[in-house]
């Protein structure tokens, strides 16, 4: 691990440090479908140059397409569209707001529910199309860094009982995963904290020296009956993704870490752990990656794929000692 964020008794999480293992890119939409909100977007483009009561139409219904989709896969990004996936929008919305991805209010300013939401069977003016076109183009402005590098591991530091564990957010089953873990630990700002490189270098498995255990000590639902419980946790994973985790932060110069962009194909049955499935990816990329440097070097930094199936992986595993 190479960079820890440090919390307050005060601060409303239930861990004293936060210290994220493994991130990813953007998941492909949470729909069946080869569509991304940039491609309904461009369509709306598209028909509303045809200045036609059939191009108005049909360009505010890709806005609205658009718009829908992008705050869908916002939110399996962060593991809560599997609970909440009948939600209405505007309830979608406020957990947007409720995490801190993006102020609610400024959704209010930008007349969300009058640009979005109405003109259902009437013909809207070109005038409130292109405001419709807009406010989904800053929605897409505005989401894009959300979704660079979203941590969905990390080690934490659990106030009560004071123990060690590995969280996993599970984006498929719409859950947070906690394991017991133990390692070599050291004393950062004050606080015990697991210490050195969970992973060998390439991300797959756990280095020589970490224990995991193999059932979650704690499941947390993604769900509204839980939403006391795990909105300060995902919102301070949104906070830890901005790098703004907290106002004490510590870097440990002694395990730097490396970030590897790369695209993994993978298949993920129902009722699969997504971990387990990236786990095996990783390996079965680093075997292969493996056998071609005999021959060749192999890019690593492939570009990122929306297609269904495939998913961009930032790997902070850790690096050689500075």
């Amino acid at each position: 691990m190479g960079v820890y964020f440090f919390y307050e008794t005060a601060e409303p999480v239930p861990f004293r440090y936060l210290t994220p293992t493994l991130q990813v890119g953007p998941l492909p939409p949470p729909y069946e479908s080869d569509m991304s909100p940039s491609d309904y977007l461009e369509f709306a483009v598209e028909d509303l140059a045809s200045d036609t009561a059939r191009g108005l139409i049909n360009s505010f219904s890709n806005a609205k397409r658009a718009f829908h989709l992008a705050i869908d896969s916002l939110l399996h990004q962060y593991g809560l569209f599997a609970k909440h996936r009948k939600s209405r929008f505007p309830e979608k919305l406020r957990l947007i707001d409720a995490i801190g991805m993006i102020p609610i209010e400024i959704m209010r300013n930008l007349n969300v529910e009058r640009n979005l939401l109405e003109h259902e069977y009437a013909v809207p003016s070109k005038t409130r199309v292109k405001e419709a076109i807009d406010v989904t183009r800053l929605l897409l402005l505005a989401t894009e860094r959300l979704v660079e590098a979203t941590p969905h591991e990390a080690v934490i530091g659990w106030r009560k009982p004071a123990r060690h564990l590995l969280m996993q957010l599970e984006p498929q089953a719409g859950e947070l995963r906690f394991f017991r873990i133990s390692g070599q630990c050291r004393k950062l700002n004050g606080v015990s904290c697991i210490s050195g490189p969970i992973r060998p270098f390439g991300g797959h498995g756990f280095s020589n020296g970490i224990k995991v255990a193999e059932k979650p000590w704690k499941t947390v639902p993604l769900d509204k009956a839980h939403l006391a419980e795990w909105q300060p946790i995902v919102r301070e994973l949104v906070r830890a993704q901005r790098r703004q985790a907290s106002r004490s932060t510590f870097v440990d110069h002694e395990h730097l870490t490396m970030t590897m962009s790369i695209t993994l194909p993978f298949s993920l049955p129902e009722g699969t752990s997504w971990h387990e499935v990236l786990d095996k990816a990783i390996k079965e990329h680093n075997s292969s990656a493996a056998s071609g440097d005999s021959s060749e070097h192999k890019d690593l930094d492939d570009s990122a794929s929306s297609s269904s199936g495939a998913a961009t992986q930032h790997d902070d595993t850790d690096g050689p000692s500075s």
